[in-house]
């Protein structure tokens, strides 16, 4: 073995040995390797490296370097031509021409690998996105949750205390025997409770409704159950008590209420059932605000598909309250009653399920309706 042949053999040990470190440093060195064995005499006794170019040029074509294996392909053939190379087989000289097949093989072979990785990370990527969406739809729907709990239970039961007060203190103002010191902790009572809702509605709830906004991600998966959602089978056992918790709050202002629950919730799942929940103590909070003496009336009918409709009526009088509440146009005197919130909020969820919200005034009556779709069945 000539010194020639001994250093074309070392270089290509050396380049195997750096194939797992250095890839298409090594890949590119195996193909200078054969480059130069190709151009010795065919007596030469150098080690064969035309197996190793097999292997490179896998490796270069994984690498997104398809075009310069194809290169180094083509002046390969055309050397091995020009010296006269023809397919034959031998001992330690395999013909460039015989390999070629096997080299172009090596090429597809590391293309469909490298489609196979970029696919794979492709569908990776897609995972990730799509977990990253669920988890920003988890954060929504529980800001949203938040919301509806601050506004329709917390700020809601803080502004029935505030009118409590304000009955009790027109009761002791009309009665013979009014008690001047009740009356006082009355109103002081009704100014503590009324500062402490106003701090609530600006401090939290506005804040909170300003992110709410934003809406859901674009591409976002449906969320997961509320804790604490009420399963289908309880589900009109928990909607028939917030209907009754509404209509006893009315009859404690004075508002002879009448409540109608009717049909079967097989068809409502735990989180539609929660936002029926919502919605009837809305209505309940806004009958309790801006209604005046008279007739008044809450009513859900729920089909067996699982749609559900909820109506309410009630008298009022002036500017209508909940209208200007809807646009957001509420008096300074109602501010920490009202804070304008509820009716947008409610459609921004009933939106979600395809639902929608109704207001209208006729003949100082109130009305208010909405509408929560059947869920659409899956198709096969």
């Amino acid at each position: 073995m000539s010194p020639l042949d001994m250093a074309i053999s070392g270089a290509y040990a050396l380049a195997l040995l750096a194939l797992p470190l250095r890839p298409v440093a090594a890949s590119a060195a195996i193909v200078v390797v054969t480059l130069a064995e190709v151009m010795m005499p065919m007596d030469s006794w150098a080690v064969q490296s035309m197996w190793g170019l097999w292997y490179a040029l896998i490796v270069l074509t994984m690498r997104g370097l398809l075009w310069p294996a194809v290169a180094a392909i083509v002046v390969l053939s055309c050397l091995s031509l020009a010296q006269g190379d023809r397919m034959l087989i031998t001992t330690f000289h395999p013909s460039m021409m015989l390999m070629l097949p096997f080299l172009v093989v090596a090429c597809m072979l590391g293309l469909g690998m490298r489609m196979w990785r970029l696919e794979m990370r492709r569908k990776e990527r897609a995972e990730a996105r799509r977990a990253l969406l669920e988890r920003e739809n988890a954060q929504y729907r529980e800001r949203l949750d938040l919301l509806h709990r601050l506004h329709g239970e917390v700020a809601g039961s803080l502004a029935y205390a505030v009118l409590l007060c304000r009955r009790m203190r027109e009761e002791n103002g009309r009665s013979a025997e009014a008690d001047s010191d009740s009356a006082g902790y009355a109103a002081r009572v009704e100014e503590a409770v009324t500062q402490a809702l106003g701090s609530l509605r600006h401090g939290v709830i506005e804040p909170t409704r300003r992110l709410v906004e934003e809406g859901p991600p674009v591409g976002a998966a449906d969320g997961h159950p509320s804790e604490g959602t009420a399963a289908s089978g309880d589900a009109m056992a928990t909607i028939r008590r917030h209907v009754e918790r509404a209509a006893d709050r009315l009859r404690g202002v004075g508002l002879p209420c009448e409540t109608v629950v009717r049909g079967d919730p097989s068809g409502l799942d735990g989180e539609r059932a929660a936002l029926i929940v919502r919605v009837v103590d809305e209505m309940g909070n806004n009958m309790v605000k801006y209604a005046v003496p008279g007739p008044c009336a809450i009513a859900v009918v729920a089909d067996d598909a699982g749609g559900v409709r909820v109506w309410s009526s009630n008298a009022c009088a002036g500017a209508n309250a909940g209208e200007a509440e809807d646009a957001g146009e509420v008096g300074d005197g109602e501010s920490s009653l009202s804070g304008g919130t509820g009716l947008a909020l409610l459609r921004d969820s009933l939106a979600v399920y395809g639902g929608s919200l109704t207001v209208s005034r006729e003949d100082d009556i109130w009305t208010a309706s909405a509408v929560l779709p059947a869920p659409i069945a899956p198709t096969v």
